[in-house]
């Protein structure tokens, strides 16, 4: 019986982090937007955490582009723009994409969709408003 070699081991003993991680299958959600189908990454990125945070404490329109593009691919938020995306689909996906990246499940188990975030929005939003009495 002849052995199979350790892909995660050099030559020398080292283990192979970038070699272990590039055997692994794992393959991100698509979601088509505009007539364009995005495939998002298969795990949130840690560069996306990092940005997020300094987006709460800043008001820069590159900040939100550079976040967009993380998830979307360069140029994102400018294709979603010039499509003509306006603000409540533009909180949408960025409400439902790290979910759905996290593998978040829906009330029936499966992965959570576009219309039960929008759902909890819409719930937040009537959370949110003033009484008019």
């Amino acid at each position: 019986m002849s052995e199979t070699p350790d892909v995660e081991t050099t030559d020398d003993g080292t283990e192979d982090f970038d070699a272990f991680w590039s055997s692994q299958k794992r393959q991100g959600r698509s979601v088509r937007m505009f007539g364009e189908v995005i495939t998002l990454p298969p795990a949130l990125p840690l560069q996306f955490e990092m940005e997020a945070r300094k987006l709460q404490r800043s008001k820069r329109n590159q900040d939100v582009t550079k976040l967009v593009s993380i998830l979307f691919g360069q140029d994102a938020f400018e294709r979603f723009a010039a499509a003509g995306m306006d603000i409540d689909q533009f909180r949408l996906l960025l409400a439902w994409a790290p979910r759905a990246i996290a593998g978040q499940k829906g009330e029936d188990g499966q992965p959570i969709t576009l219309s039960e975030v929008a759902a909890e929005l819409a719930e937040k939003d009537d959370d949110t408003e003033p009484d008019p009495t």
